[in-house]
């Protein structure tokens, strides 16, 4: 998830100066009524596993 305030999250989490937070993942599941998912790559499209 891009967009959030890192700052506000460093605060609200009590993180240390080392700990710099890159992005977030939601979890859980959509709150209804949601729009129809966007269109996506295929996962080989976009990862590489080495």
């Amino acid at each position: 998830m891009i967009g959030f305030d890192a700052a506000e999250l460093t605060r609200h989490f009590g993180l240390g100066a080392a700990d710099i937070p890159v992005m977030l993942i939601a979890v859980g599941k959509a709150a209804g009524p949601n729009w129809p998912q966007k269109p996506r790559k295929p996962l080989a499209g976009v990862l590489e596993f080495v």
